[in-house]
């Protein structure tokens, strides 16, 4: 079950977008269970145009990859999700998807944040060497293309303390020292998200695969990763069109790695 309201969201939260469509048709709820469920129980409902947004205040059963759960403080974090409708993409080229919104929400991070924000496979985002961002897209596929996805973004914005289970984590207020105002911020975020929507439109694959590749977390640096509870010390050298994450091991093998395979040690 879900609550409306608007005050902690802000009535006007995409009144100045710039965008062509990323955002511009919002859905605001105060409660949700997550973002992405609610999103896709609506699409089953009516259609949404492209871009359309869903933002909460809070969820209280966020979802992050592999089926971990995301926590939030209620109203201090964007926790917002996207249906966008990419029939251009096979699915050969699924994960170019993945690519672009990673880089999309670095990009956005980055802006603030500065140089020190990267790209963990295959889409959380961090600064140094802590979280400050996670993305779940969860796609529809018919005859072989992507007709439907729904993009899912948490991104920790002014929440100072974090539960213990997740050490790591870090907002931008504890980045930079001061809050943000989160309907502004909800309006960069859909700028950044629109202009890599547009270049995956334009098919600039090449171009997408080599920027995501150089914002890889640890990439060409030898650290500790743990297959299956085998420890090892390996390098990252990028992915491949699967979206497999490739690493040279001490003894010179090249391997690629799944998301079930392999864990980053910190």
């Amino acid at each position: 079950m879900y609550r409306e309201r608007a005050g902690i969201l802000g009535n006007e939260m995409n009144k100045d977008l710039t965008t062509l469509f990323t955002g511009r048709n919002l859905i605001k709820r105060d409660m949700v269970d997550s973002t992405n469920s609610q999103l896709a129980e609506l699409l089953k409902k009516q259609p949404l145009s492209e871009g359309t947004a869903l933002i909460a205040s809070s969820q209280s059963a966020g979802r992050g990859q592999s089926g971990n759960s995301w926590i939030s403080k209620p109203g201090k974090n964007i926790l917002v999700s996207y249906v966008f409708y990419p029939t251009f993409l096979g699915v050969e080229n699924l994960f170019y998807l993945n690519m672009a919104v990673s880089l999309a929400v670095k990009d956005y991070i980055a802006n603030l944040a500065g140089e020190s924000v990267t790209v963990k496979w295959p889409n959380d985002i961090y600064w140094k060497n802590h979280k400050a961002a996670g993305i779940l897209i969860e796609t529809s596929l018919q005859s072989g293309i992507v007709t439907q996805a729904i993009i899912g973004i948490g991104i920790n914005m002014n929440q100072e303390i974090f539960p213990a289970e997740i050490p790591n984590a870090i907002s931008l207020a504890n980045i930079l020292g001061f809050p943000f105002d989160l309907a502004m911020e909800f309006q960069s975020l859909c700028s950044f998200i629109e202009a890599r929507y547009l270049q995956l439109q334009k098919m600039d694959l090449a171009r997408i695969r080599d920027e995501y590749e150089r914002s890889l977390f640890r990439r060409a640096q030898w650290h500790t990763y743990s297959d299956h509870g085998r420890i090892f010390n390996g390098k990252i050298y990028g992915v491949n069109e699967r979206g497999m994450l490739i690493l040279e091991t001490e003894e010179k093998k090249i391997l690629p790695f799944d998301l079930k395979q392999i864990r980053f040690v910190f």
